[in-house]
């Protein structure tokens, strides 16, 4: 829960940052986090702890240039097509799904009947808010060439994308926490992925005038996603060392009624039937899965 209220903050930030460039703010947010995992790996390294074996040091790697590319920076381009109140249930809508199949297949994580059927009702819940997305007004003009609705098309589809790529970053962290790897070292090598990856990116397209330009007045927004960032991605990589992919999502997905407020309220995002429908089919969907007993959940999750 403290994962999920701080991602929620984290979200209010980053569709305060809609004019901004999607790619140089992303990157921006990735720096409190490697700052703060710069500090735990050195504190952990004066203790003895050894550094992961190479490989580990690849999946991350991998994993970081996929997130940050397909997950942070198609997210934050999505605020700014489709809004906040869309773009999270159906980020979370395609993270719930993938991330229990890939559970099942990747991390052997059994998907009880009611995790089916709920898997059945976040999809139908992405079909409702990706035709309501058709009705509403794009936050931000498409260009001449690209029409409105393929313009919303493409959000819906980076808001999608976006949680399929943090369903892939759920399963690699659990994978590698199971190993015992420090949470500290997941968060080093995927935020600095995220930096150097995005942060070159941006220089080379828009120029450090582009970045100054683009950053102004902007500075406190993202200053303070990042800083909620840092905090809700080290709550959501410690309960992924103890907690079974599909409960932790499940949790963390009360952001979703969280933000659907949020762009209603302080955004003055439209209310619509479709909206409505797919918040209200997505929170069924995630009371249906099983949370399992604390005793199964406690031993299945424990670092083999």
């Amino acid at each position: 829960m403290t994962a999920s209220c701080l991602y929620t903050a984290a979200s209010i930030c980053q569709r305060q940052l809609v004019a901004c460039d999607a790619l140089w703010a992303a990157c921006v947010k990735a720096v409190p986090t490697m700052l703060l995992a710069a500090g735990g790996m050195w504190w952990l390294r004066r203790r003895g702890r050894p550094w992961p074996a190479p490989r580990v040091f690849a999946a991350l790697l991998l994993t970081g240039l996929l997130v940050q590319l397909a997950g942070n920076g198609a997210f934050q381009w999505s605020l700014a097509v489709v809004g906040l109140a869309p773009a999270v249930p159906l980020c979370f809508g395609a993270l719930i799904v993938g991330g229990a199949l890939l559970g099942r297949l990747y991390l052997g994580e059994p998907i009880t009947v009611r995790a089916g059927l709920a898997m059945i009702l976040l999809l139908a819940a992405i079909g409702l808010l990706a035709a309501g997305s058709k009705h509403t007004a794009a936050i931000t003009s498409p260009p001449p060439a690209i029409s409105p609705g393929l313009w919303s098309a493409l959000g819906v589809a980076a808001a999608l994308g976006s949680g399929l790529a943090y369903a892939v970053q759920g399963a690699v962290i659990r994978h590698v926490a199971r190993r015992e790897v420090p949470v500290m070292y997941v968060l080093l090598v995927l935020s600095t992925t995220g930096v150097a990856s995005l942060g070159t990116i941006s220089i080379l397209r828009l120029g450090a005038d582009g970045i100054v330009g683009a950053s102004q007045g902007l500075w406190a927004w993202l200053a303070l996603q990042g800083l909620f960032n840092a905090g809700a991605f080290y709550a959501l990589s410690k309960s992924l060392q103890w907690v079974p992919m599909v409960q932790v999502n499940v949790l963390n997905a009360s952001q979703i009624a969280l933000a659907a407020l949020a762009g209603v309220i302080f955004f003055h995002e439209e209310v619509t039937a479709y909206l409505l429908g797919g918040v209200g089919l997505t929170i069924v969907g995630l009371l249906l899965i099983d949370r399992g007993s604390p005793a199964r959940t406690a031993s299945g999750a424990r670092p083999r």
